[in-house]
């Protein structure tokens, strides 16, 4: 019997649904509250009757202008009208926009478990990307830094909207999407009729969103500083949920040249900013987002020169010196975990060899790491993501090249090879203190390697951290045999 195809319904017909059929509510909501003007007598009325029947959504917003995010003062905020004379007006509506749509996007209880967690991701990276674009506007005027917030919170809203729906569409997209990832942009037109971007601004334009969001999401964008902060802040955002690195680099260095700061300045406020996104995610009651949050926080991180450590008359207690290099055993307890977690939410390829790479980057205490993705014809690897110093390795090993990582795949083995074994060229150069691999494994088909190493001749590999990295690589590879299994159930289902 053959697959089920998603139509082509138009950009129209999805603009219409959502409207009209399964988001009426948030539909007028986020229209009204947009209409909303500071110096309008009557707003901070409607304002109020636009969340006074919802204690939940109420209880929500009194929760974040208490935060330490919104609330610098001692004294508790227990009304919404005080809400407003404490923080102002624009930074309360946003408050209650924000509140809003989180809860009517990720409270959706009919989603299948393998297209909740792209829903939970792509509400993330937004929240992330608001809070990012906000820092970039910091000392602005307030006005436009909320009108920033905003715009860079619903610059994905016709994604996120998609998703939220879920049924027969949706999930076949993602089926399709993990089989052809190659093939994004043509399988998302197969079924919208458009792209994504293109459904946000007809919902934008539809819903009137303001001007702001609509022209950031213009081709080209405008050339404005709070424009660019927004789309910056985006892709920034989703760098950091990809892990890709060079694209965070890249990306922090624009940035950086638009704010007229170093870049590293401008990554330490980065990191400041996530660590402040997982803590206003907490004060939203989004714990659903604070996983994919806390990953991104650790990837700014992980992207930073790490300090020197400084000679320290006693050892700390959870942290082992190996040859020179630090072995946290509490980032690796934590990393483990997390690994966990996501196995049991079947979360997505990227956030589980994110998680590893950070366990094994600063929890193992090994110089450089990353994965090797094979090709569709499986006759090279691709270097996807690595964590280190630098990328020293070829855009691509071609196996034929390289009968040792051919080994490793084909037979599923785990290889050690220390220093004074023979080694090629680029290893022979670039991990003198030996390299290890592991066999990457989705669906029981091997896709790629893991890799890590040592540097130099004198700083050799140990058997302690070969041990964690065989460890680790086996933690990720159950995580993706149970999004796997989880991912072949409903594409069955879908199908029949």
């Amino acid at each position: 019997m053959t697959a089920k195809r998603p139509s082509n319904k138009g950009l129209a017909y999805w603009v219409k649904r959502i409207s009209d059929e399964d988001m009426p509510a948030l539909c007028s909501t986020l229209g009204q509250l947009e209409q909303l003007a500071a110096d309008d007598v009557s707003s901070l009325s409607q304002l109020g009757r636009s969340v006074m029947h919802d204690n939940v959504l109420t209880s929500r917003i009194l929760r974040v202008a208490n935060s330490v995010t919104y609330n610098k003062g001692r004294h508790q905020i227990a009304t919404v009208s005080r809400a407003a004379v404490v923080l102002g007006f624009d930074t309360l509506r946003n408050i209650c926009l924000t509140a809003r749509l989180i809860s009517s996007l990720l409270e959706s209880k009919h989603l299948s478990s393998t297209v909740y967690p792209i829903l939970v991701k792509r509400m993330a990276t937004s929240f992330q990307a608001a809070m990012l674009a906000r820092m970039m506007q910091h000392g602005q005027d307030e006005q436009l830094e909320e009108e920033v917030f905003v715009a860079a919170l619903l610059h994905h809203l016709g994604e996120s909207a998609f998703w939220s729906i879920g049924g027969d569409d949706a999930n076949e997209l993602q089926c399709r999407l993990r089989c052809e990832p190659q093939a994004e942009s043509r399988l998302i037109r197969s079924v919208l009729g458009g792209s994504f971007a293109q459904l946000t601004q007809l919902l934008a334009s539809h819903w009137g969103l303001g001007e702001l969001l609509v022209k950031s999401l213009a081709q080209p964008p405008v050339a404005d500083i709070a424009i660019r902060s927004i789309c910056l802040a985006n892709m920034l955002s989703d760098a950091l949920a990809d892990g890709d690195i060079e694209q965070i680099s890249a990306l922090s260095k624009q940035a950086a040249q638009m704010l007229g700061m170093p870049v590293s300045e401008f990554q330490h406020r980065v990191q400041r900013c996530t660590k402040a996104t997982v803590k206003l995610a907490q004060a939203y009651d989004a714990p659903q987002l604070c996983d994919v949050l806390v990953a991104q926080s650790e990837m700014i991180q992980a992207t930073q020169p790490q300090p020197q450590p400084q000679p320290q008359p006693q050892p700390q207690q959870s942290a082992v010196k190996i040859s020179g290099t630090e072995r946290d055993e509490s980032i690796q307890l934590r990393q483990l975990r997390l690994l966990t977690t996501l196995a049991e939410q079947q979360a997505d390829f990227i956030q589980v060899v994110q998680a590893t790479l950070v366990g094994l980057k600063q929890g193992v205490g090994l110089d450089r790491c990353g994965v090797f993705v094979i090709s569709q014809d499986r006759q090279s690897l691709s270097v996807r993501m690595m964590q280190g110093d630098d990328n020293p390795f070829p855009g691509q090993f071609e196996l034929q090249h390289f009968p040792l990582l051919a080994t490793a795949i084909r037979q599923q083995q785990i290889i050690n090879i220390m220093p004074g074994e023979m080694m090629l060229p680029p290893f022979s150069r670039v991990a003198a203190g030996g390299f290890m691999l592991a066999p990457l494994v989705v669906e029981e088909q091997v896709i790629g390697l893991f890799y890590a190493d040592r540097q130099d001749a004198d700083r050799p590999l140990t058997e302690q951290q070969q041990n964690d990295f065989i460890h680790f690589a086996r933690q990720a590879n159950q995580c993706f045999a149970l999004a796997a299994r989880q991912s072949i159930s409903s594409c069955v289902a879908n199908k029949f």
